[in-house]
C-alpha cells in the first residue's frame, strides 16, 4: 500500500510539473499562477524556497516575497533585502546620522 501511495504522489507530481496545477492539502487541484522554470521542470515559488543576496555583504539569506512585493510598489530588479546584520548595522548608522 505504501508503495502504491508513493507512486500516486510520484504520478501527481509529474502531472502537476506538466500542467501548471498542484494538489493542495485537500488533494484538490488548484493553478500554479508564478513559478520558476528550469531546464523544462517548473519550480514552485513558495514561502520557504525565495532566497537572495545581501547587497552588502553577499550572504544568501531567505525572503518572504510576500513581504516584499506586498505594498504593491515594489519590483525584483530594483529592491535589495538586506541579510539581517546588516540590517542592523544600517540601522544603527541611519540613527546616528
Amino acid at each position: 500500500m505504501e508503495s502504491l501511495n508513493r507512486l500516486r504522489r510520484k504520478t501527481l507530481l509529474q502531472l502537476s510539473q506538466i500542467s501548471g496545477y498542484v494538489m493542495d492539502s485537500e488533494n484538490e487541484r488548484r493553478l500554479n499562477m508564478f513559478y520558476l522554470k528550469h531546464k523544462g521542470t517548473r519550480l514552485e515559488i513558495g514561502e520557504d524556497n525565495v532566497y537572495t543576496t545581501c547587497p552588502k555583504c553577499g550572504k544568501e539569506h531567505k525572503v518572504d516575497i510576500c513581504d516584499i512585493l506586498g505594498g504593491g510598489d515594489a519590483d525584483l530588479y530594483g529592491t535589495n533585502v538586506y541579510c539581517h546584520e546588516c540590517s542592523v548595522k544600517r540601522d544603527e548608522e541611519v540613527s546616528t546620522r
